[in-house]
């Protein structure tokens, strides 16, 4: 199923935004990617928040030829929305969704009318999928007797370094925490590790 819905995801992405496949999105724009070629590899950036997926992009992009730098950033936009589909859509079958219903839930990602061109082929917004899936993974696990600690943690990792409304998932987890017993609110507790000490920086 996984392998469907990013196959789907990735054609969907392709054709919504083919015109576009190869230029450079104003916004964070062909400066930021020249910036990783003059200073150098950037895992990570505190500026204007904690976050590591346009930087990782722009890196990987850097060392590639100018005239590849637009269809390298769009792909690699794509290929995170496309992942972040596929970890929504199993996330929901794993609870009990029926594969339909998971499978669509993880392709509105890429269809709903926000995705537009200037939204999918801009490697500066892959933060809003990355946003929806750890929501998902987040308060799915929340919602278990026994949350699966360690996909939580990645979910909840992976969020905190790509989004600045990251501090919003700890609502879920303190809400499961309330009727939890002991065992539970320990392992909640752990998940909202990562979301808070990510803290932010303003500009």
């Amino acid at each position: 199923m996984g392998f469907a819905v990013g196959v789907a995801s990735l054609i969907v992405l392709l054709i919504r935004g083919w015109r576009g496949l190869d230029q450079i999105p104003s916004d964070p724009g062909y400066e930021y990617i020249a910036g990783r070629v003059i200073t150098g590899v950037r895992a990570f950036e505190v500026v204007p928040y904690l976050h590591a997926d346009q930087p990782l992009i722009a890196s990987f992009t850097s060392f590639l030829p100018l005239a590849w730098h637009g269809l390298s950033t769009t792909l690699l936009s794509h290929l995170a929305w496309s992942a972040c589909a596929i970890v929504v859509s199993l996330t929901l079958f794993r609870i009990g969704v029926s594969w339909l219903v998971a499978s669509l839930a993880g392709m509105l990602l890429v269809v709903t009318p926000w995705a537009s061109q200037s939204a999918i082929g801009n490697f500066g917004n892959v933060r809003w999928p990355i946003l929806v899936m750890a929501t998902v993974v987040i308060v799915a696990e929340a919602t278990k007797e026994l949350p699966r600690l360690r996909i939580a943690i990645i979910a909840a990792v992976v969020v905190t370094f790509s989004n600045p409304l990251h501090i919003l998932l700890v609502i879920p987890l303190a809400y499961a925490a309330v009727r939890a017993p002991a065992a539970k609110r320990r392992t909640l507790a752990v998940i909202a590790i990562p979301l808070v000490v990510g803290t932010r920086r303003t500009c």
